[in-house]
């Protein structure tokens, strides 16, 4: 949803974004039948209360310009996420990086036909398998 909202109102060219709670159910931080927030991955993984104003949360983000609270409240978001993902990777045995993480996810991904000369997975195959969405 941010993604589409990025690209509609604000012009910006997402080309991917992983779904941490998918990651995490994958390595088995979580039930994979029972999808949890971004605050709760922070809880559980970081230790950490991620505030979550609900006068905020409901209010109008498409409103300009945005108060110092929503600022606040999307910097802690995009701050939170990156720790969490950084914190499923340090949890995995072989000390892998995020990128080598990643890579290994990629290698792992079944390898999909496509009508590209090159051979190259169409655009969104493989994030699809991932969690991921491209666009």
């Amino acid at each position: 949803q941010d993604a589409d909202l990025l690209r509609r109102d604000g012009g910006c060219e997402v080309r991917s974004c992983c779904d941490l709670f998918l990651l995490a159910a994958r390595e088995g931080v979580v039930p994979a039948a029972q999808p949890c927030s971004l605050a709760h991955l922070a809880r559980q993984l970081l230790g950490v209360e991620l505030p979550k104003d609900d006068a905020i949360r409901r209010s109008d983000w498409g409103q300009r310009p945005l108060s110092k609270e929503h600022l606040f409240y999307a910097a802690r978001d995009a701050l939170a996420g990156l720790d969490v993902l950084h914190a499923l990777a340090s949890r995995r045995p072989d000390g892998s990086s995020v990128a080598e993480w990643c890579g290994e996810l990629l290698d792992r991904a079944p390898k999909l036909r496509s009508s590209n000369a090159m051979g190259k997975p169409v655009k969104g195959q493989v994030a699809g398998i991932l969690g991921c969405r491209a666009f």
